[in-house]
């Protein structure tokens, strides 16, 4: 059971090939993740994020908890990477915790 959920969840070998000849194209080096690798962490400067994403991050303060956040309220893919990737985390997410702690941590 376990090996058919893995190979469900487990990217194809060409959503890795593309992933990272992308990245790699925009001078970023990835690290795979997930149990199934079916992550990509890349630390990438905001600037670079801004240009390869079409996007435009900014801080986003949280005044009750005193937290910032970077994030942006849109961001775009090449194309033809859209069946590759589902998401691209943390961009448009503000999310907080039921208790009221922000998901993300202050600079």
């Amino acid at each position: 059971m376990y090996s058919k959920v893995a190979a469900h969840l487990s990217p194809s070998p060409e959503s890795v090939s593309a992933v990272n000849a992308w990245l790699s194209a925009n001078g970023i080096q990835g690290t795979t993740g997930g149990a199934h690798g079916d992550w990509v962490k890349a630390s990438v400067p905001v600037s670079k994020a801004n240009i390869i994403l079409a996007a435009e991050f900014g801080e986003y303060y949280h005044k009750p908890t005193g937290s910032v956040s970077i994030r942006t309220m849109s961001y775009s893919l090449p194309v033809e990477l859209f069946r590759h990737i589902d998401v691209v985390n943390p961009t448009t997410s503000f999310g907080v915790l039921p208790s009221g702690r922000s998901l993300f941590s202050s600079p």
